[in-house]
C-alpha cells in the first residue's frame, strides 16, 4: 500500500447502469490536501456535502418523510418486493420461524442461490439504499412458505 495515511477498506458500490452491487478492491489515502472549498453534487446540482474554506462540513440532509411495508410469503419462485412510491431506502427482515434460506438480488435469482446479490438466514436483515423505482428487488428460498418483512422509507 502506498501514499501516507493510506488504509485498506472493504467497500462495494452500486453501480447505476447493471443494478448490481461491485466490491472496490482498492486503498484510499489519506493526506493534507490544500483545495479549498469542495461541494459534492448529485444529479439534479443541489449541494449535498460541502467543505468550507474554514474546514467546517455542512451537509444537506433530505429525510425520509414516511415508510411503507408489511409481510410477504416467499416460496421457490422469485417473488417482487414492491413499495408505494419511491424510496430511499429498503429493509427486508427473514422471519425468526424461518426454516429455509432466504435469497435477493434481480429478477433471475434461483431457488439454490444462483444470480443472488445477498443472502438472509432466520432473523436476519439487509438494508439497502435504493432511491431507483425501476431497481426491482426480488426475494426467493429453497423452502415454500417462508415470510419476510419488508419496510421502505419514503
Amino acid at each position: 500500500m502506498s501514499g501516507e495515511g493510506g488504509k485498506r477498506v472493504n467497500l462495494s458500490i452500486w453501480n447505476a447502469t447493471t443494478k448490481t452491487w461491485e466490491k472496490f478492491d482498492g486503498s484510499i489515502t489519506t493526506g493534507d490536501i490544500a483545495i479549498g472549498q469542495v461541494e459534492i453534487k448529485d444529479y439534479d446540482s443541489d449541494d449535498q456535502l460541502e467543505i468550507t474554506s474554514a474546514h467546517a462540513a455542512k451537509v444537506d440532509v433530505v429525510a425520509p418523510s414516511g415508510r411503507n411495508g408489511g409481510p410477504v410469503t416467499i416460496g421457490t419462485s422469485a417473488v417482487e418486493i414492491t413499495f408505494t412510491g419511491a424510496t430511499k431506502a429498503i429493509t427486508i427482515k427473514s422471519a425468526s420461524t424461518n426454516t429455509g434460506l432466504i435469497w435477493f438480488g434481480p429478477s433471475n435469482i434461483t431457488n439454490t442461490g444462483a444470480n443472488a446479490e445477498g443472502e438472509l438466514t432466520a432473523d436476519s436483515a439487509v438494508t439497502i439504499p435504493l432511491d431507483d423505482s425501476s431497481s426491482a428487488v426480488y426475494c426467493i428460498s429453497d423452502t415454500a412458505s417462508q415470510t419476510v418483512y419488508k419496510v421502505a422509507l419514503t
